[in-house]
């Protein structure tokens, strides 16, 4: 179950097999405590999204590939204007030329979310530890 940002209780669908990008328009990534970066979603593809950064940045010695983050993105839909998500940085693209020279592309893949995955590591946490314990 969500609460929606009116205070309502909504279900959450059954079957969420594939997650709609197209009502993502930004992202926030916090990569350090007191610095967020924000991006408009450039490119929506099946499960990936793209942003493009300025090669200047300073984002970019922040991120890797294969590294993950627990990104907020915002959304068009009213009853949900943020949602926090664990999300994968799939690949990191430098374009050399047409209208995107001097940007790097940054593909986002979408794990979990943000939620659910913190409620997966405590779950684990607790299981190893049981296991743990059992071998003593």
């Amino acid at each position: 179950m969500r609460e929606s940002a009116l205070g309502q209780t909504l279900q959450r669908p059954i079957y969420e097999s594939r997650r709609d990008l197209d009502q993502y328009y930004c992202v926030e990534v916090p990569v350090r405590t007191g610095i967020i970066y924000q991006y408009k979603i450039w490119q929506k593809e099946a499960v990936f999204m793209l942003i493009l950064v300025k090669e200047d940045s300073d984002f970019l010695s922040y991120i890797e590939e294969d590294s993950k983050f627990n990104m907020k993105y915002y959304s068009k839909d009213l009853f949900y204007p943020y949602q926090e998500l664990v999300t994968l940085i799939r690949n990191i693209s430098y374009q050399e030329r047409g209208k995107l020279k001097g940007h790097y592309l940054v593909s986002l893949e979408i794990l979990e979310e943000a939620e659910e995955a913190k409620i997966n590591s405590i779950f684990y946490a607790n299981e190893y530890r049981r296991l743990s314990l059992k071998k003593h």
